[in-house]
């Protein structure tokens, strides 16, 4: 199972986040990265950093799976 560290305020940091940048632009972003990537967040070596906490591989979505997902009629 995954936590996150009980010293950090997630909540708090997002909020922050938000705060600092068009919210528009964010979800625009987050919506392309999706349908793109599989993912809403750009993140370079993202299975390095898991690995760094111990965390396992993780495996993203193929772009076509991503969009019959998202696809209003999907199954």
């Amino acid at each position: 199972m995954e936590a996150r560290p009980s010293n950090v305020d997630i909540y708090g940091f997002m909020m922050a986040k938000r705060k600092e940048g068009d919210t528009l632009a964010g979800i625009e972003e987050a919506l392309v990265n999706i349908t793109g990537k599989g993912c809403s967040m750009n993140i370079r070596g993202l299975n390095e950093i898991r690995e760094i906490y111990g965390l396992g591989s993780v495996r993203l979505l193929e772009r076509d799976k991503v969009r019959v997902l998202l696809e209003e009629n999907s199954p």
